[in-house]
């Protein structure tokens, strides 16, 4: 800040020199295809614009009734989180906020340097949303076991024969190797599995 000005109330005059439209580009067959990455009719693309957006319209209600919904059950648990969960949770919070910047090409200790200049500790400031994740988990990790919840074999099956479908060719080998072993990857989906069946329980319930 200029220190003449400090404390005082400035007006600043500015000249607008040019504003400009954006220009869309023309929905042709080419731009269809360098969008898609293979041709498709221009009715067969404004089909699949407006599923995408209606699958997205639905993922974000969704989103929002799962929060709810969590919220709804942290609200109504009574438990204390081990530290050491909570810590660990940290961790993984700060670890992925290193690779969300080193992504963006950032120096990640240049970052939190910056960010310790400016007074913030991230590690504090991610404690309290660790330790709701942490209750979170445990909270569903009871309910899945007294309900009980379960995915079954053929469940299992299907839903590891898409996901080998969809990754790309650099990954099936590794991810194949995961599934067949029930490991990595394999755990994971089941996991997320479970979580939707339990939300998907507890949503026809209220409805």
């Amino acid at each position: 800040h200029y220190e003449p000005f400090k404390n005082k109330k400035v007006t600043f005059t500015v000249t607008l020199n040019k504003a400009e439209l954006p220009v869309l580009p023309e929905l042709t067959p080419e731009f269809v295809e360098k969008v898609l990455g293979v041709k498709k009719e221009l009715p067969e693309f404004r089909e699949i614009i407006k599923r995408d957006l209606h699958g997205r319209k639905l993922a974000e209600t969704r989103r929002a009734q799962e929060n709810k919904l969590f919220d709804t059950l942290l609200a109504k648990a009574s438990l204390d989180c081990p530290p050491l969960l909570i810590e660990e949770e940290v961790k993984n919070m700060i670890e992925q906020l290193k690779e969300d910047i080193e992504a963006r090409g950032t120096n990640f200790e240049a970052f939190m340097e910056n960010l310790k200049k400016k007074g913030k500790e991230p590690e504090k400031e991610y404690k309290p949303e660790a330790e709701k994740r942490v209750k979170l988990r445990l909270v569903i990790h009871h309910l899945i076991k007294t309900l009980p919840i379960e995915v079954s074999d053929e469940e299992m099956d299907n839903a590891s024969a898409r996901l080998a479908e969809s990754v790309s060719p650099q990954q099936k080998s590794e991810i194949a190797k995961q599934l067949s072993e029930k490991q990595g990857v394999y755990l994971r989906l089941k996991n997320n599995m479970l979580i939707e069946k339990l939300v998907e329980r507890f949503l026809v319930q209220r409805s």
